[in-house]
C-alpha cells in the first residue's frame, strides 16, 4: 500500500482516482477481490461523479457475499445509467435486504434480458415487497406459461397460488349478480340471426337478443384477437395498452435455440375487468379456446382461475366448444358466488370444419374445396384472393355459417349450466373480437384491414335488471363493454370506455370510434356518425366513406380535415396516456409449444 501511496502522490485527484480504479479493477481479475476494495473506495473518493468506480465496488463485495455493502452502493446508483452485471447483482442483493427499491433494478434486468427465467421470477417477488401482489401473481403465472413442462412451472405456479390467495378482496354485495362473458371468435356480426342474417341458425344468441339490449352498431378496437381482447377487457386502445403487435422473430438471446419468437404482452400495470371484479369480492374464472388469449400475453389478469391449457392446438390447430364448455360445466359445480365467468370460443376461426348436424348447409356443394383446405384458402397473410369460384365462396361461407352455429348452441349449453347453478340475477355479456372477410374487399380471413366486416361485432347484454327487446342503433365500442359492465353493479368507470347504460334512456354514446390495425400496413379508422376514415399510417393517405349510403365500402371520398384533425389529437393523447399508465412488456418470449400453437393458427409465417 505505501508502494501505491508513493507512485500517486503528486497526482492530480482525477488522475489519482483512475489510477487507483485501475489497480482495483487488476487485483479483481487475480481474484485479489479483498485487497481490491480499498483501491476502489479511494476511487470513489476521489472521483464520485464516475460511477464506473461504485459499479465495480457493487461486483467486488457482492463476490465477498456482503449484500449489506452492495445494498447501501446501489441506493447512489441509477438502474438505467448502470452496467448489465451492476443491475442484476444490485437487483438481487436489494431483494435478499428485503428492500422494494430492488423492483427498478429487476425492471432492467428483464428488459435486458426477456428469455432468462432467473431475473423474471426474481422481479416478481420484489413486486410483493413493493406491494403489488396482484401483479406479482399475474407474472408468475406467466412465466408458467412460458415453461410449461417440468418443476419450473409446477414451482411457479405453487407460488402463484400462494400470493394469489392472499390478494385482499371486500365482501360481495348481496344484490351483486353473477357475470357471465362470452366473447365468440371471428364472429361477424351481419352472420348472425339478431343481427339480420335471415337463414343463421343461432337460436340461442336471438333469444339473448329478444330478452336484452343488442347493440346494432359495436366497433371492435382491433381486426385480431390479443388486440382486441386486450381493449375489452382493460377499457384502453391498443396504441394505449401496448399490445399492439403479433409475434414476430426476436433478436438473439444467449439461451436457448435462435432465433426465438416474442410478443407484446398486456402491461401489468394495466387494470383489468376481472382485476376490478376481484377486487368488490367475485370469484373469477376464464375458460379459453385460442393460444392468443393466454396468460403469457396477459390476459389472464385478475382471474383466479384460467383453464387456457392449448396442447391440443398442436395438432388439430384449434380447440373445439365442447372441451371448453365441459371446463365450464365442471368449474360450475362448485363455483362461489357472485362470480365472473370469461368464456371464450374458436369455433368460426379457420378451419371452418363444422360437426354434424351444423354442416348441413354445405351438403349440396360439388366443388373441389374441402373442409381441411380452409386454412390455406383462407389465410393468405392479407393477399388478394382471385381463384375462388361463387360455388367455393358459398362453400365458405356455409362451412363459416356452420361453426357460428356449432358455437351458439356452446353458448346455449353454459346459459344452462349458471341457470342451474345461480341463486344470484345474472347479467350476460355477448360479443366478439373481431370479424372476418370473405371477399369484401378482395381478400379473406383477418387482422389486415379495417373494413366493418372485420371490426363491425355483435354486442349484448342480457338480465341483471336490463331492459328486454331493446336495440340501440347508435356507434359504441367494445372497449365500453367493461365500464358498462361495472355501472350495472354500482362500480365506476375502467379505463377510456364509457358506460352505455345512458343509451338505453335515450342518452348519448361515444362521439368517436377508433380501431387500429398493426399487421402489413399500419392503419387507424375513425368514426363519427356515419363517417369512417381508414388511414393508412405509413404512406399518410386516406379512405373515406358515408356509411349510411355507401355500408359496404366500395366508394371512397375525400378526405376530411376535420376526421383527420381528430385521429392525431386522438394518437397523441393515446401516446401521453400510454407513456403515464405504463407500456407492455418490450419482449415476451414464447415456448415451443405456444410457437407451433400460433403457427397452426396462421399467426406465424
Amino acid at each position: 500500500m505505501l508502494l501505491w501511496i508513493a507512485c500517486v502522490s503528486g497526482l492530480a485527484p482525477a488522475e489519482e482516482a483512475e489510477q487507483a480504479g485501475l489497480t482495483g479493477l487488476g487485483l479483481m481479475q487475480k481474484g485479489r477481490t479483498e485487497d481490491a476494495i480499498p483501491h476502489l473506495e479511494r476511487a470513489v473518493e476521489l472521483a464520485p461523479e464516475d460511477v464506473r468506480n461504485r459499479q465495480a465496488l457493487v461486483v467486488a463485495h457482492s463476490t465477498l457475499g456482503d449484500t449489506v455493502a452492495v445494498s447501501a452502493i446501489c441506493a447512489e446508483l441509477d438502474p438505467d445509467a448502470s452496467a448489465a452485471r451492476t443491475q442484476h447483482v444490485c437487483g438481487n442483493a436489494l431483494l435478499d435486504q428485503g428492500d422494494a427499491a430492488a423492483l427498478a433494478w429487476l425492471d432492467r434486468v428483464v428488459a435486458g434480458s426477456p428469455a432468462l427465467l432467473p431475473p423474471r421470477e426474481r422481479r416478481a417477488e420484489a413486486r410483493v415487497l413493493a406491494g403489488e401482489l396482484d401483479v406479482a401473481v399475474d407474472e408468475l403465472r406467466r412465466l408458467a406459461m412460458t415453461h410449461p413442462n417440468g418443476p419450473d412451472r409446477e414451482r411457479l405456479l405453487a407460488r402463484s397460488a400462494e400470493l394469489g390467495a392472499a390478494i385482499p378482496r371486500a365482501e360481495a354485495a348481496i344484490t351483486a349478480p353473477n357475470v357471465v362473458l362470452f366473447v365468440l371468435d371471428t364472429v361477424r356480426a351481419d352472420r348472425l340471426g339478431a343481427y339480420g342474417h335471415r337463414t343463421a341458425k343461432t337460436p340461442n344468441i336471438d333469444r339473448l337478443a329478444r330478452t336484452g339490449v343488442l347493440f346494432e352498431d359495436a366497433t371492435s378496437q382491433a381486426p385480431w384477437t390479443a388486440a382486441s381482447i386486450a381493449s375489452l377487457m382493460s377499457g384502453l386502445y391498443p396504441s394505449v395498452h401496448g399490445l399492439d403487435s403479433g409475434a414476430s422473430w426476436g433478436p438473439g438471446e444467449k439461451t436457448g435455440d435462435l432465433p426465438f419468437l416474442v410478443q407484446k404482452s398486456l402491461a401489468p400495470s394495466h387494470v383489468t375487468l376481472a382485476e376490478r371484479l376481484r377486487a368488490e369480492g367475485y370469484a373469477t374464472a376464464g375458460f379459453i379456446s385460442n393460444t392468443y388469449v393466454n396468460t403469457v400475453f396477459g390476459l389472464a389478469q385478475g382471474f383466479d382461475e384460467y383453464a387456457d391449457d392449448h396442447s391440443d392446438y398442436s395438432v388439430v390447430s384449434k380447440r373445439r366448444g365442447e372441451k371448453t364448455t365441459a371446463e365450464v360445466e365442471a368449474w360450475l359445480e362448485t363455483a362461489p358466488e357472485p362470480f365472473f365467468l370469461f368464456v371464450h370460443y374458436n369455433d368460426a376461426h379457420w378451419p371452418y370444419d363444422p360437426l354434424p348436424p351444423f354442416d348441413e348447409g354445405t351438403r349440396g356443394y360439388t366443388g373441389d374445396l374441402t373442409p381441411e383446405d380452409t386454412h390455406a384458402v383462407v389465410e393468405r397473410h392479407g393477399e388478394a384472393v382471385t381463384d375462388l369460384s361463387t360455388d367455393d365462396l358459398d362453400y365458405l361461407l356455409a362451412l363459416y355459417d356452420g361453426e357460428i352455429s356449432y358455437a351458439d348452441h356452446q353458448v346455449g349449453l353454459v346459459l344452462e349450466a349458471v341457470a342451474a347453478k345461480s341463486e344470484r340475477p345474472v347479467l350476460t355479456v355477448l360479443t366478439s373480437d373481431h370479424g372476418e372477410e370473405f371477399l369484401d374487399h378482395g381478400g379473406t380471413s383477418h387482422g389486415y384491414t379495417l373494413y366493418q366486416e372485420q371490426v363491425h361485432v355483435p354486442l349484448l347484454f342480457n338480465g341483471a335488471g336490463l331492459p328486454t327487446d331493446r336495440r340501440v342503433s347508435g356507434p359504441v365500442r367494445s372497449l365500453d363493454v367493461p365500464s358498462t359492465v361495472l355501472d350495472v353493479l354500482g362500480e365506476g368507470a375502467l379505463g377510456q370506455g364509457q358506460s352505455l347504460l345512458p343509451m338505453l334512456e335515450g342518452g348519448p354514446g361515444p362521439e368517436t370510434v377508433f380501431s387500429e390495425a398493426t399487421y402489413k400496413v399500419p392503419q387507424r379508422a375513425v368514426r363519427r356518425g356515419d363517417s369512417k376514415r381508414i388511414e393508412d399510417v405509413e404512406a399518410g393517405t386516406a379512405r373515406v366513406f358515408d356509411l349510411a349510403a355507401d355500408p359496404d365500402e366500395l366508394q371512397a371520398g375525400e378526405d376530411v380535415p376535420e376526421l383527420r384533425a381528430v385521429t392525431e389529437s386522438w394518437a397523441t393523447d393515446n401516446a401521453a396516456l400510454r407513456a403515464t399508465l405504463g407500456h407492455a412488456e418490450d419482449a415476451v418470449v414464447l415456448d415451443a409449444e405456444t410457437s407451433e400453437a400460433l403457427r397452426a393458427l396462421g399467426y406465424v409465417d
